[in-house]
C-alpha cells in the first residue's frame, strides 16, 4: 500500500506550531507492517492548566503511487491531565475521544 499524508494538524490549548513542515511524499508500507506519523511540537504549553485540543489527519492511500483513490480522515479530541508534578515524577492521564473515522473514495 502507497500513502500520503495530505493534512496534519495538532491543536493544544488553542495553541499551534506557526512552522510545521509537511513533506509531500508517497510512502510504501509493507503487507502487515505498522506506521507512525509524527506531528510537529506544539510550543509553550501550560502543564499547570488542563491541556486539551484538536488532532485532524488526512491520509490518501491506494495501490500504487500514482493511484491514491482512497482517503482516510481522522480526528481525535487529546487531553492530558497531569497530577502530583514533581521536578522528578508526574501521573498523566491520556484520554482521547475519537470524533471521525472515515475512509473514502479521493
Amino acid at each position: 500500500m502507497y500513502i500520503e499524508l495530505r493534512r496534519c494538524d495538532a491543536r493544544l490549548q488553542g495553541r499551534t506550531n506557526t512552522d510545521p513542515v509537511l513533506k509531500d511524499t508517497i510512502v510504501i508500507v509493507p503487507p502487515f507492517s505498522d506506521f507512525a506519523i509524527n506531528t510537529a511540537a506544539v510550543p509553550d504549553i501550560n502543564v499547570s492548566q488542563e491541556i486539551k485540543g484538536k488532532l485532524e489527519i488526512e491520509i490518501a492511500y491506494g495501490p500504487s503511487p500514482d493511484d491514491l483513490r482512497y482517503l482516510l480522515a481522522y480526528e481525535l479530541e487529546p487531553r492530558l491531565d497531569i497530577s502530583n508534578l514533581t521536578d522528578k515524577n508526574a501521573q498523566i492521564l491520556f484520554t482521547g475521544p475519537l470524533k471521525k473515522y472515515q475512509h473514502k473514495r479521493a
